[in-house]
């Protein structure tokens, strides 16, 4: 692979032009800055493109959404957790194997 610097060619021009004024060129030579001979950079952004950045974002706002509704309990149901926990019930082996048996009937653990 061979890599190009178009700018340090550029550069040196004046090398070019000075071999020129051997040959009896009467110009002078040019020397400009890399800053005259670099473009700036430039991106444009499709109307369509922008079109799907606005539908992604949408699709992630109501996913977001989605999300929160199934999360949505009552400060009791917390309360009430938090009391079940402090007692030591999640810990009985009863209740290990029942919360193992519904989230395995959920769906939300794939086997």
């Amino acid at each position: 692979m061979t890599i190009h610097d178009l700018a340090a060619i550029h550069l040196r021009a004046s090398k070019t032009l000075k071999s020129d004024e051997a040959e009896g060129s009467k110009e002078k030579p040019v020397v400009r800055s890399v800053a005259e001979v670099r473009s700036p950079d430039k991106v444009e952004i499709s109307e369509e493109a922008r079109r799907l950045a606005v539908q992604a974002e949408q699709t992630v706002q109501e996913r977001e959404a989605e999300i929160e509704e199934r999360r949505e309990i009552s400060k009791e149901q917390v309360l009430e957790i938090r009391r079940w926990i402090a007692d030591g019930f999640y810990e009985l082996p009863t209740t290990v194997e029942e919360v193992a048996r519904r989230i395995l009937a959920s769906g939300d653990l794939k086997v």
